[in-house]
């Protein structure tokens, strides 16, 4: 089973033990909201931590997956040499 990324906003910002807590996370603040970035295993995982988020009193803004990064070299827009109709540009 392969991992699912996930963004999750949060109302409010994270005090520092809070965010310790989400290890694995990417966390950045906003002026009212705290986002947190991060790979999830499975729903059991993502449950846990809805969980961990509930019992802290934080309130759950939107969340949503995120497609797994595409390595650069595959990224057709990662310095591809090609023009209109995949024709080598000039």
């Amino acid at each position: 089973m392969t991992s699912t990324r996930y963004e999750l906003r949060i109302l409010g910002r994270l005090s520092p033990p809070v965010r310790a807590d989400f290890t694995g996370f990417e966390v950045s603040e906003a002026s009212v909201e705290t986002v947190l970035l991060g790979e999830v295993a499975d729903s059991a995982q993502l449950l846990g931590v809805l969980a961990r988020l509930d019992a802290f009193g934080l309130q759950v803004l939107e969340m949503r997956s995120l497609p797994m990064e595409v390595p650069t070299m595959a990224r057709p827009d990662a310095g591809d040499a090609t023009g209109p109709g995949g024709e080598p540009a000039p």
